[in-house]
């Protein structure tokens, strides 16, 4: 028998080390490798071959949460982002989708991005129980996003004074469900500034949010200007279309309500084809109806300036925070292109930047530029604006108030907004 002495043995415990991080090493590039090929076929919208091949790379590695996270974010893209999706249920919602996003907290509690898709499924299960006509549902489902730090303070903060940014009885266009989410929570949950209606741009489009929105749901969802039968609704479908214009006319009272000129007549809007050949897309169609309806007797806000399905309208918005309110007119270039004093009272406010600092505790990478630098983006263009019509003083100030409200330290500007910063000064300086 083989008697081992203290050296041999130390020896035999450096060389299982070694083969234990040499082997631990290989486990990660194999995880790693097979995260990349998933996400490959995932660029290509190949959601399912991605699922398979995660699932299979599970039985390896059961504790890393980038497995988890793009499981359930794939699991998410395939029910929501594809074509109709036969395994749609609330099963499939827990199971592949929550269970594998809550696992990835679960492993890495400052997993933002898991956070956020988390979010994103509670808001898309709270949409269904809205649709169904559960309201309790509904609320949990929030509720449960919330609990999940899917709205963190800053992101609260943020839904808050896109609010703050609409008059009374407004309603509000928002683009997509990162500000979506977050704006129900804060109207429905939190209970604040429930007199706005919210119009979501990605939902115009199917008829069962055009009867939600039309007909509302008392203390959930205020009712907006809609006159379209249900019989049509059903019936919507991209339109024929060639650009022309869209014409409201425009009262005495509302003339005097937005200060206009007695020789504006008219409200224009173009609106060119935007689908295909000669159609024009069912939500740009919903619009249509809402602003025609609406008439002008309650302001109607977009909280987005790409403008996009909006094309035709870039010139009617007067900007007042982190909002736009459409304008019987064309009004850029001029000095209502901006409502100042309001603009101002926002966006320069310390009191709405107390949580801003919570971006650099619960930072969500996916939506950092909506919560960390969308306000640094409407204040340096103010700046901009303020430059332009000979106010380079105040432009600096401006510059020198959001770098005070918002500071470096806490969240990096985006490499488009620092440029614009550097060239804003160097203009000013010369």
């Amino acid at each position: 028998m083989h008697h081992f002495g203290n050296k041999d043995i130390n020896n035999m415990k450096i060389k299982f080390a070694i083969f234990l991080i040499s082997f631990s090493n290989i486990l990660f590039g194999q995880t790693e490798n097979a995260i990349q090929q998933a996400n490959h076929l995932g660029e290509q919208w190949k959601f399912q071959e991605a699922i398979d091949l995660l699932q299979n790379e599970l039985r390896s590695d059961s504790t890393n949460p980038e497995i988890y996270y793009w499981l359930g974010r794939y699991s998410h893209y395939i029910v929501y982002d594809t074509r109709p999706f036969s395994n749609k249920s609330d099963r499939w919602s827990k199971q592949q989708i929550l269970n594998n996003l809550q696992k990835a907290v679960e492993i890495d509690p400052n997993y933002g991005d898991a956070k956020y898709f988390l979010v994103a499924e509670y808001g898309a299960r709270a949409l269904e129980a809205l649709k169904l006509g559960d309201y309790d549902q509904y609320k949990k489902e929030l509720i449960d996003a919330s609990n999940w730090d899917g709205f963190p303070p800053h992101a609260v903060e943020h839904g808050r004074n896109l609010l703050r940014s609409c008059d009374s009885n407004a309603i509000l266009i928002v683009n997509g469900d990162a500000q979506f989410n977050v704006l129900q929570y804060v109207q429905v949950i939190l209970g604040f500034r429930k007199d706005v209606s919210l119009v979501v741009l990605a939902l115009l489009e199917r008829p069962y949010y055009i009867q939600l929105i039309r007909d509302g749901v008392p203390n959930i969802l205020k009712a907006s200007p809609i006159n379209i039968s249900d019989n049509l609704v059903m019936e919507m479908h991209n339109y024929k279309w060639k650009e022309k214009d869209i014409i409201i006319p425009l009262s005495d009272n509302i003339k005097t309500k937005y200060n206009l000129s007695d020789t504006t007549k008219n409200f224009r809007w173009h609106v060119k084809p935007n689908v295909g050949n000669n159609k024009l897309w069912t939500g740009t169609a919903m619009l249509i109806d809402i602003i025609k309806t609406n008439n002008w007797v309650r302001p109607i806000y977009y909280s987005w300036f790409g403008f996009n399905d909006l094309d035709g309208l870039e010139d009617n918005m007067q900007i007042e925070g982190l909002t736009a309110k459409i304008f019987p007119e064309k009004i850029k270039g001029t000095n209502l292109e901006y409502n100042t004093t309001k603009f101002e009272l926002l966006m320069l406010n310390p009191k709405n930047y107390i949580d801003y600092k919570d971006i650099a505790v619960n930072n969500q990478p996916r939506v950092s530029y909506t919560y960390g630098n969308l306000s640094r983006r409407r204040i340096v263009d103010y700046a901009y604006y303020l430059y332009e019509k000979g106010e380079p003083e105040r432009s600096v100030q401006v510059i020198e108030k959001m770098n005070k409200l918002m500071p470096d330290t806490i969240h990096p500007l985006s490499s488009d907004i620092e440029d614009d910063v550097q060239k804003l000064m160097k203009e000013i300086e010369n």
